[in-house]
């Protein structure tokens, strides 16, 4: 089995989707084949909560309530050999959950004839994050040859945002910037707002 999480990062009262991968490498067909993601709580952030899965043909799944989480159960009678079956499970960070929090979701896997039981487990990770901030840019518009151009870049969403925005700037020969860059600006960034890239 393997997992992966469509983000790593994610803010209070959103979704996450885990992709979860069940795989028979043999040597025959697996017998009783049991799929089980508890997912996980926290102490003070609270219970992340089911809201859906997307399950191949040939599965049944239910989930139950516990503790404060909630429990998803996959089964098949028979996986074939050589067979891989992939699972879509969406599950919601609660409102309450704060930054610094990470949620570790972890699957494994139950057969009554598996000769290797070292590959049956799989987690992936999301911390939780008080902002998701975006950063857009808008391009100079066209100059006469020899005149000046200028970039803004303008941030938005952030908490207290810190770091560098650096401006690079490609001669008219290099359309897909894939040259060394002819001029480089940088600017500070000290929270949401806008930053121009200075003149070239």
């Amino acid at each position: 089995v393997t997992k992966t999480v469509d983000s790593d990062q994610a803010l209070p009262d959103t979704n996450v989707t885990y992709t979860i991968q069940v795989q028979n490498y043999g040597p025959g067909d697996a017998a009783t084949v049991e799929l089980v993601d508890a997912l996980p709580t926290d102490q003070f952030s609270g219970p992340m909560t089911f809201v859906s899965i997307q399950k191949p043909s040939g599965w049944t799944c239910t989930t139950q309530n516990v503790g404060a989480g909630e429990k998803v159960s996959c089964k098949i009678a028979t996986l074939p050999n050589g067979s891989n079956s992939t699972f879509m499970l969406t599950a919601h960070i609660p409102s309450t959950a704060s930054s610094p929090t990470v949620y570790s979701n972890q699957a494994s896997l139950t057969s009554s004839d598996d000769p290797n039981s070292e590959n049956d487990g799989a987690d992936a990770s999301t911390a939780v994050v008080s902002a998701a901030p975006t950063l857009t840019t808008q391009a100079s518009g066209s100059v006469p040859f020899g005149g000046a151009i200028s970039d803004m870049a303008t941030l938005s969403g952030g908490s207290n945002a810190t770091g560098t925005i650096t401006f690079s700037a490609y001669g008219p020969n290099d359309s897909n910037c894939s040259g060394g860059a002819a001029f480089t600006s940088a600017a500070n960034v000290t929270g949401d707002n806008q930053y121009p890239s200075g003149s070239f």
